[in-house]
């Protein structure tokens, strides 16, 4: 008994050792100098030589340091914050030298508020000031560039979850419009049909090209609604959505078509309480009320 007690300790250890190692092996998340250097270098000529051109594109200079802080979050996956403050500084000192050169060698004279020429030196703190003020909103370009793009991949994380998108359905006129929508687009125009009855749609989840279930909400109850465009409807499909009512405790469920159900489909929802079964005749005239 001792003896399998050592083994199993023994095993557990090389498979602590292992996982260390495997952690240990992966590549750490290092920062991109290359990028942070190249883009602090050309966000600190730029903005100096906008700056300092005291014509109209010198507003343009305003702007640098947020595209550089959007440029950055959207080319780095990791530590955006920290890669665009890096390239501010750096971006700081290239101005800095920029600026010193542009007055000191007389390329541009920076004026005063009575449009007298500045020195030199005070022309150079004034903009070296300026860049101070501006630069660091790269930092916020560089967040929401970030936001923007986690956003995006929680949207797409979202459509993969749910196995598709629901579509505009259109102007719906008649029964023949209606049994013309795809999949998406009926089951769009079903959700906002019960949106105008008092429901409020917290999900749906696409079944391939079989059909969708879509959960709603009303006066604090849940429904579970499963759309579907099938020639005939029949009684598996109705009695798949009341064994997936049951093991999700949802007590309210509609299973609505655009076409029509068989009789045995019919009669066998008539049983149950909790489940109704509803055609395209009948959405046509609920739209209608």
């Amino acid at each position: 008994m001792a003896t399998k007690i050592q083994e199993q300790m023994q095993v557990e250890e090389q498979t602590n050792l292992s996982k260390q190692e495997q952690v240990s092996a992966e590549p750490r998340q290092r920062l991109d100098w290359k990028l942070i250097t190249v883009a602090g270098l050309l966000m600190g000529i730029s903005w100096a030589a906008f700056y300092a051109s005291g014509t109209t594109l010198s507003f343009l200079a305003g702007i640098i340091p947020i595209l550089a802080g959007f440029y950055i979050g959207r080319r780095v996956a990791y530590r955006a914050i920290l890669h665009s403050a890096l390239t501010s500084l750096i971006g700081l000192a290239a101005a800095a030298a920029t600026l010193a050169a542009i007055y000191y060698s007389g390329m541009a004279v920076a004026r005063g508020p009575n449009s007298e020429p500045l020195a030199p030196m005070y022309a150079f703190l004034q903009g070296a000031l300026g860049a101070l003020i501006v630069f660091p909103f790269s930092i916020y370009g560089a967040f929401i560039s970030q936001r923007g793009k986690q956003q995006r991949q929680e949207q797409q994380e979202i459509l993969r979850r749910r196995g598709g998108r629901l579509e505009h359905p259109g102007r719906v006129r008649d029964i023949d419009d209606l049994r013309g929508l795809p999949l998406p687009k009926f089951t769009a125009y079903v959700v906002r049909l019960f949106r105008k009855h008092g429901f409020q749609l917290d999900d749906y989840i696409f079944d391939k090209d079989s059909h969708v279930d879509v959960y709603m909400t009303h006066e604090g109850q849940r429904w579970l609604l499963r759309c579907t465009v099938a020639d005939k409807v029949k009684p598996g499909l109705v009695q798949e959505l009341a064994q997936k009512m049951r093991n999700e405790q949802i007590r309210k469920g509609v299973v609505l078509t655009s076409t029509e159900f068989t009789e045995q489909a019919r009669r066998w929802a008539d049983n149950r309480r909790e489940l109704v079964v509803v055609d395209g005749e009948t959405l046509i005239q609920m739209n209608e009320s």
